[in-house]
């Protein structure tokens, strides 16, 4: 993941991209991927899996050339959210494949701006979340349960709301095993 932050990226000469700025990043990511000795591991170079963009939201994935043929059913959508969810000022781009026997998805979303905008976050990411963009209908609702994406995501909730119970419950007993026998039965004042 490379951290291209709107402030960064979306100057007045990158808004409103177009295929050519796209492929200008793309360029200069793959030629920072494949010359710069801290990305290099091995002999093998990196290429351009798939990018997607909408208005000023840009997504793009890089893989190595000798994991390409490893990967299948890759696709890509764009979900606009602006202005009564017609706009693609406001929305999502996606990119999803599977590598072997693993399903990935990376989503980059761009929601509404300022406190006062919270409902209308959470039903954009709801959206973002729930719509049908992609053709294969296996994949198509990213909070569905058939979706191997959803079903890692849900099980690692899990995990992490399991170890959260046990850490809790372990810091009961020890607070309770330390102060139970400590504090006194009455507490006395003399003058």
């Amino acid at each position: 993941i490379i951290d291209l932050h709107p402030r960064n990226v979306v100057s007045s000469e990158f808004t409103g991209l177009t295929s050519d700025k796209v492929n200008k990043w793309c360029d200069s990511i793959i030629n920072l991927l494949n010359t710069n000795s801290c990305y290099r591991y091995d002999n093998y170079e990196y290429i351009l899996l798939s990018s997607q963009f909408m208005v000023g939201l840009w997504i793009c994935t890089f893989v190595k050339k000798n994991i390409e043929p490893m990967i299948t059913n890759l696709q890509t959508a764009s979900l606009p959210r602006g202005a009564g969810g017609m706009l693609g000022n406001k929305g999502a781009v996606y990119i999803r494949f599977d590598l072997l026997d693993t399903s990935v998805c990376f989503i980059n979303s761009h929601l509404a701006a300022h406190q006062h905008k919270t409902l209308r976050r959470n039903q954009d990411y709801h959206a973002i979340i729930s719509t049908n963009v992609f053709v294969d209908p296996l994949y198509n609702n990213l909070k569905s349960k058939s979706n191997p994406l959803y079903n890692d995501i849900k099980h690692n909730q899990e995990k992490i709301r399991n170890k959260i119970n046990t850490f809790s419950s372990y810091i009961n007993k020890i607070d309770n095993e330390l102060f139970h026998h400590s504090c006194p039965n009455s507490i006395t004042i003399s003058s």
